[in-house]
């Protein structure tokens, strides 16, 4: 479980230079005075909602802290992949780009995943990616916008048990012929809204499934379920497109998503384990 301290070990240096000193001192701040609120919010003794109907400012605060964290280029970019684990292959071996990251993550996890690609599909294996392997998928933008030219200590348990774990589960999917959730895949691969508070909130959400005792591989199955709901409520009703079940809350009217930052003690990845606490809540119902 991920508790005060861990947030509190957060690294400068993934605050943006021009504002890194003021941002440190804040955050350290904002940790300490709500110390008590979040330890129990966070091991779930309390429900989120305290945080912001007792404390006057609280996500406001937050929200500011997390434009000035350092972030990928574009959560959302099109597909360009530089694994450092795989040269770029020409001729007749060549490797097609959508394909490189699916290769990763079989080295990743040590299992083949040949048979279940299909769950990959869209901007899926970038998603992943960008979870899985953050410095490498934005080393263009670290290096010329922000001066990390080499990667700093990271942070990333909660994104690397994610995509193993959504891996291991579209394989056992892949074997099982009558468990198919490639119309939730089909979803979720796709642009807009929908998908991103899908990629954003994942992690965090199947962090805390498991906090509340479900096991790995039936909380990626619950996430599937997630997804297929907002799949099938965007089909019935155009007015609800680019939305999830659960993620109409108060929280997320008070525009809480927000992109992850590169490492998970940062303010960013601190607002959507939050967040995740009131869709996991309902999901387990």
């Amino acid at each position: 479980m991920t508790d005060l301290t861990f947030y509190q070990g957060f690294n400068p240096r993934y605050f943006g230079q021009r504002q890194r000193q003021e941002s440190t001192t804040t955050y350290n701040t904002f940790l300490g005075e709500h110390a008590q609120a979040l330890e129990a919010v966070l091991s779930n003794q309390e429900e989120p909602e305290i945080l912001g109907t007792y404390r006057e400012g609280f996500w406001t605060v937050l929200r500011h802290l997390a434009k000035k964290e350092i972030k990928h280029c574009d959560v959302m970019r099109k597909p360009v992949w530089r694994s450092v684990k795989l040269p770029t292959q020409r001729g007749r071996n060549h490797i097609k780009e959508s394909e490189r990251p699916i290769r990763d993550f079989e080295q990743l996890i040590g299992i083949s995943l040949s048979e279940a690609e299909h769950y990959f599909t869209g901007r899926t294996a970038m998603h992943l990616s960008r979870l899985a392997f953050p410095f490498e998928y934005s080393s263009d933008h670290l290096s010329l916008v922000h001066d990390l030219d080499r990667p700093l200590p990271l942070c990333q348990e909660t994104s690397l048990d994610f995509v193993c774990d959504y891996s291991r589960y579209a394989l056992y999917c892949a074997e099982q012929p009558e468990k198919d959730e490639r119309k939730a895949c089909k979803y979720i691969g796709q642009e807009g809204h929908g998908p991103f508070v899908f990629w954003t909130v994942a992690p965090h959400l199947h962090a805390d499934l498991q906090q509340r005792g479900i096991d790995r591989l039936k909380s990626i199955e619950h996430l599937f379920d997630w997804a297929t709901q907002a799949h099938e409520q965007n089909n019935e009703d155009h007015k609800c497109a680019n939305t999830f079940p659960y993620a109409t809350h108060a929280l997320l009217n008070q525009q809480l998503i927000t992109p992850l930052g590169l490492d998970e003690r940062m303010p960013t990845h601190l607002i959507n384990r939050l967040v995740a606490k009131t869709i996991a809540r309902e999901l387990v119902k």
